[in-house]
């Protein structure tokens, strides 16, 4: 008898880097024997006018160019998402669930989400209007040039918990301009917004984040309005670098108990 297939973990980076952040997560959940898929979002230094790269542009682009080719391939996908990443990733009114899909006789679909360090803006809401309207202290905006923003310090701020002195300068070396659109403008339909997600939605909170402090974590995810199992993960806001491992190890018991 073959064996059952496994869900594609779709991993979603958050603002400021690239695919490659994932690189110390990714072997972990591929040594399970799990399929990777990596997304891109496209207000990560775009080549063009800043602002038009909007929350909602983003949402869209993460749904069609990643998430729904997926699913409508007929796979099980499991979303890791990170930071804005989770902010803007769309799709709760299409009942993309696995539950929705198979009551209509079709195959693939959301199986479960695990977020790790975000905050939860409704529909209609951007990021900075969750997290109000002054900016924090290192946040750098029109920079390198306006409509960007970046982090200043970004090591201190980002990979503070990176033990790898080389590796950190390596990182910090890497951040990359966000448009400032993305945080400025409404999302629109949030997946994790889905009910028929209720009791698949897994919260990574990072207990030495700089960006949302853990003590300010608790307050977002009761924002959100549903329910999350929350696992609390040593590290900063990028945890699943130096904390891979211990990511990893959340993410896989949690997604065994929804296959």
């Amino acid at each position: 008898m073959a064996s059952k297939e496994l869900p594609t973990i779709l991993l979603l980076p958050g603002a400021f880097t690239t695919p490659a952040c994932y690189d110390w997560l990714a072997p972990h959940l591929e040594k399970a024997e799990y399929p990777i898929s990596r997304a891109r979002l496209i207000s990560t230094n775009p080549p063009d006018d800043p602002t038009t790269y909007t929350a909602e542009r983003e949402g869209s682009n993460l749904l069609n160019e990643y998430l729904l080719p997926l699913i409508d391939a007929g796979k099980d996908v499991v979303v890791f998402a990170h930071s804005f990443g989770a902010t803007s990733c769309s799709g709760a009114s299409k009942h993309l669930s696995k539950k929705s899909r198979e009551s209509k006789g079709l195959k693939g679909g959301v199986v479960g989400l695990v977020y790790i360090a975000t905050c939860f803006p409704h529909e209609g809401i951007s990021q900075f209007g969750v997290l109000g309207t002054e900016l924090p202290p290192f946040c750098k905006p029109d920079f390198p040039q306006p409509g960007f923003l970046v982090f200043d310090p970004a090591i201190d701020t980002l990979y503070h918990d990176v033990k790898d002195a080389s590796l950190q300068k390596t990182l910090g070396e890497g951040h990359l301009p966000q448009a400032i659109a993305c945080f400025e403008t409404p999302v629109k339909d949030p997946l994790w917004s889905d009910p028929e997600l209720d009791g698949r939605r897994v919260y990574l909170l990072t207990k030495g984040d700089k960006v949302f402090p853990p003590e300010a974590q608790p307050v977002l995810l009761q924002g959100s309005g549903v329910n999350w199992d929350v696992k609390e993960i040593e590290g900063g806001h990028c945890a699943f670098i130096q904390e891979a491992e211990a990511v990893a190890k959340a993410t896989l018991e949690s997604i065994t108990k929804w296959v």
